[in-house]
């Protein structure tokens, strides 16, 4: 992926994020508020990461919650 086509799925997700998902059925079904563009950025920008670090031998988390411990530490923490 390149910087342009990443630009471009940028906007193309921003100017759909009032879409409604399932359509309207022929029914007056209007929103309001816009379907939250971060998720999908983020899905975006992990693939233009992926394709410019070009190995599919690396895994790339993307709003994964990840958890640790230390030593000395009872329990893991995220």
């Amino acid at each position: 992926m390149t910087p342009d086509e990443f630009r471009h799925k940028f906007i193309e997700t921003k100017l759909s994020a009032h879409e409604l998902k399932f359509g309207s059925n022929g029914f007056n079904i209007r929103r309001g508020m816009a379907h939250s563009v971060a998720g999908w950025v983020e899905d975006a920008f992990a693939l233009y990461v992926a394709t410019k670090i070009n190995s599919t031998e690396d895994e790339y988390f993307v709003d994964k919650v990840i958890s640790y411990k230390l030593d000395g530490m009872p329990k893991a923490k995220a």
